[in-house]
């Protein structure tokens, strides 16, 4: 892979850090399509099927022509305010009519709708209702209102969770770092190491298994042609994008531990947890390094790393207290 490939690649993983564009549907500046009333929902994991019941929807634009509008049915980890985070769309429903200005469709009932359900943990559902604009992400839809409801509902069975220790490693001879949490890979790596792996002495506390306000970690291989290294992410966006991109990287797990997001915009991580800062080399043999050390965050930049991450604070993940 070359320099320049690469450079797209870290170009398109921050765009989608800033943005989160694959999943999470963008909200829209000012919205002329607004819910009328309290649209309720149900759901059946027997049969994976879902229904909804919209009273009316409405489009107040005086000119913005005939719009073709969607429900979403989303679970998130934060309760839902408008703003884009990653989250999980459960099922959808296309009235089958356009709204033109001024005017509006009602008593939309949607049944037997294909229901998926996020994964294990705790979640908020909110009832979206979307536009059409041919927009990148979300089959081309935006946001334009929404229903956020309490409480938060738990999927699957949450086991206590247990904190696992993240453990850097370092290559001298290849200038390469990895991270793992997998305590039978921390194990080999100490008893036996192949190559010239050996610990640098870093760590950072992550979550065994889902808790509430938790976003899983997926794990990425690059094949020695792209690099012979590890990528992590903790957002479910951007892990979908790097899979759909970059068909030759190695898909190893959608969850090889927990841990909270960063607010997406702003990079703060919630309190009590600390900020997991991701570099990456800037070299055609990508490299990326984890740490919560602002020192050693300034000597890798002082190396050419490029940090990755969101907001002003550049946090990529949250690390939980020890």
């Amino acid at each position: 892979m070359t320099n320049g490939i690469f450079a797209a690649l870290r170009r398109s993983l921050t765009a989608l850090a800033l943005a989160s564009t694959l999943l999470a549907p963008t909200p829209a500046a000012a919205a002329a399509i607004v819910i009328i009333g309290s649209p309720t929902f149900t759901y059946d994991l027997a049969t994976g099927l879902a229904t909804f019941n919209v009273y009316r929807i409405d489009n107040t634009s005086f000119d913005s022509g005939a719009v073709t509008v969607r429900v979403e049915l989303w679970a998130y980890a934060k309760p839902y305010t408008g703003a884009a985070q990653p989250g999980y769309r459960l099922a959808s429903c296309s009235p089958g009519e356009s709204i033109g200005p001024l005017s509006y469709i009602g008593d939309i009932r949607c049944k037997s709708l294909p229901f998926t359900p996020p994964p294990d943990g705790t979640w908020t559902l909110a009832l979206l209702v979307t536009e059409y604009t041919g927009a990148p992400a979300n089959d081309g839809y935006v946001q334009r209102d929404y229903r956020s409801y309490d409480p938060q509902v738990t999927f699957g069975t949450l086991r206590p969770s247990t904190t696992l220790v993240a453990v850097e490693y370092y290559w001298a001879a290849r200038d390469h770092y990895f991270v793992t949490a997998f305590p039978v890979e921390i194990a080999v790596l100490d008893a036996a190491p192949p190559g010239g792996w050996l610990r640098t002495g870093a760590s950072f506390p992550v979550y065994e298994n889902p808790l509430a306000g938790t976003s899983p970690v997926c794990r990425f291989y690059l094949p020695p042609a792209f690099g012979d290294s590890h990528f992590y992410s903790a957002s479910p966006d951007e892990c979908a994008a790097v899979r759909a991109k970059y068909p030759g990287f190695s898909y190893e797990a959608p969850n090889v531990f927990y841990v909270p997001l960063p607010d997406t915009l702003t990079g703060v991580c919630p309190p009590g947890t600390a900020i997991v800062y991701r570099l990456w080399n800037n070299r055609a043999d990508t490299n990326h390094r984890y740490t919560t050390n602002p020192t050693l965050v300034q000597q890798s930049l002082a190396r050419g790393f490029v940090l990755e991450g969101y907001g002003l604070t550049n946090a990529a993940m949250c690390a939980p207290p020890y």
